[in-house]
């Protein structure tokens, strides 16, 4: 089951993605960790990324995910309408996601950072995970990820490809 998924994320209805898993355990961050309120004092430290954590997020791994198209909702507030960004992925079991993680479109170079995750289980095995995104405001830190400029070309040629012998 999970081999079909991933050869319809990569073959069919996919885009290309990077994962970045946030650091929970490790070095704290000598910048704005505060070690005795025991929390970040900075959002934005260019050395852990607000994680507390130093460099933040391991490294980036590449997948493919199903995006679902933005739905357009809008909250009214005290303050006003506001619309969240916000989408839903399906992703295979490889990584598995937590909330915190960040996951970036390739083709759309957006960034989106995980707010929940359903993971579907067969015999308490994870087989495909629902992810519900935030969108990261682009002046947030997150968005001074460094992405491998191979590893991006390589995942936008394998999506250009895909396109090409669709569309022949």
């Amino acid at each position: 089951i999970i081999n079909e998924h991933l050869f319809a994320f990569q073959k069919v209805c996919g885009m290309p993605a990077v994962f970045f898993k946030k650091l929970r355990e490790g070095v704290h961050c000598d910048n704005c960790f505060d070690p005795i309120l025991k929390r970040v004092t900075k959002s934005n430290c260019t050395s852990c990324y607000g994680t507390g954590f130093l460099y933040g997020y391991y490294p980036p791994i590449a997948g493919w995910a199903d995006f679902n198209p933005d739905p357009k909702l809008t909250r009214i507030t005290e303050w006003g309408e506001t619309q969240p960004n916000q989408t839903d992925i399906k992703f295979t079991n490889y990584p598995l996601l937590v909330p915190g993680d960040i996951v970036v479109e390739l083709e759309s170079n957006k960034y989106w950072s995980i707010s929940q995750v359903q993971p579907t289980q067969k015999n308490r095995t994870t087989i495909l995970q629902i992810c519900r995104l935030d969108a990261v405001n682009q002046a947030d830190i997150e968005y001074t990820l460094a992405i491998p400029q191979v590893l991006r070309t390589s995942m936008i040629d394998a999506l250009n490809a895909r396109r090409k012998l669709i569309e022949s």
